[in-house]
């Protein structure tokens, strides 16, 4: 009897374990298999179509602008390794986090992020730092205008 109740547990936890994995966006899975390609802005305009549009691609071969939305984070580009030009990040007001760009790993153009009023300079500065680390950015970053002091 002790034998079957854990095997039902262990089939229990197998499951439940691999529901979180599939449900969860950090979770870079098998659905990550897209390249991209062309110059992508996410704006005001139909932003959560623009980020669903994104959420497959593993590589941008292009520019990614993300400009002038209401998002409070970047969640929903998790998939996202390779920016074959620049990245862009302005102007967004309401913007406390740059989660979502975690597996970034290489930006072959500049890496831009400025006016985002409610970005904490430190993210941005981190971001910066964890591309170069990875892989490495192929023109100047620019990062200014974002909260400073935290």
């Amino acid at each position: 009897m002790i034998r079957a109740t854990s095997k039902r547990l262990f089939a229990i936890v197998v499951f439940i374990g691999l529901g979180l994995f599939g449900s969860n966006p950090a979770f870079a899975g098998p659905g990550c298999n897209l390249v991209c390609e062309g110059n992508y802005t996410i704006d005001d305009i139909d932003t959560a179509d623009d980020l669903d549009a994104l959420s497959r691609c593993k590589s941008i071969i292009g520019n990614l602008s993300i400009s002038s939305t209401l998002l409070t984070s970047l969640e929903g580009l998790e998939c996202l390794t390779h920016i074959g030009g620049y990245l862009r990040i302005s102007d967004n007001d309401s913007l406390t986090s740059l989660a979502g760009l975690e597996n970034l790993k290489t930006v072959a153009a500049n890496l831009v992020i400025v006016r985002n009023h409610e970005l904490c300079t430190s993210f941005a500065e981190a971001l910066r730092d964890r591309v170069i680390d990875a892989g490495g950015i192929g023109a100047p970053v620019y990062i200014s205008g974002n909260k400073p002091g935290c």
